[in-house]
């Protein structure tokens, strides 16, 4: 099982324009799960999202189909399903099924949720990610102040690496 440190260190090799707020995406993704993306998750609003989404988009080319995200939680590239690697069918089932399963934001969820934030700065205060130390932690201080609420990719994530996926639990996925 990959550590936190590596995720964080492997996602910026790959997308090294994140910025702070992507790395925190990321950590929230992990840890919580895709609950927020629906407070009613119906399956058919979500494939026909899924489909919609399908119809027109970019791709990175260094995004894997499959990526880890940590808590056993894996990104799954829209991708995969315009290469038939997975039905849009199967993707909105693991997708719905984790967002059912998601846990709920406990306090101690919330705390594992700081710590790894923790993690994060650590990492930053070392320079092996390279994001400014002080500004990231201002950043981090104000977001958890607000609350702690699922954000979205930064501007620059999402014009340069177009990011299309469902996050969901990889027990979930039959590949």
């Amino acid at each position: 099982m990959e550590s936190l440190t590596q995720i964080l260190i492997e996602h910026n090799k790959r997308y090294p324009g994140m910025h702070i707020e992507d790395f925190i995406k990321l950590i929230h993704q992990s840890t919580f799960g895709p609950a927020h993306f629906s407070k009613k998750p119906n399956k058919k609003k979500l494939l026909k999202f899924l489909k919609k989404e399908n119809e027109n988009f970019e791709f990175y080319h260094h995004t894997p189909m499959i990526e880890s995200i940590g808590n056993d939680y894996v990104r799954v590239s829209l991708l995969s399903v315009l290469k038939k690697e997975i039905s849009e069918n199967e993707l909105m089932n693991a997708f719905f099924i984790s967002m059912k399963e998601s846990p709920k934001p406990d306090n101690a969820l919330k705390l594992l949720f700081v710590e790894k934030l923790s993690i994060l700065l650590g990492l930053i205060k070392d320079r092996v990610i390279k994001l400014d130390y002080v500004l990231s932690k201002a950043y981090i201080e104000n977001y958890l102040k607000e609350g702690m609420q699922p954000m979205h990719h930064s501007d620059f994530y999402r014009t340069h690496y177009h990011p299309h996926y469902r996050v969901v639990k990889k027990v979930y996925l039959n590949l």
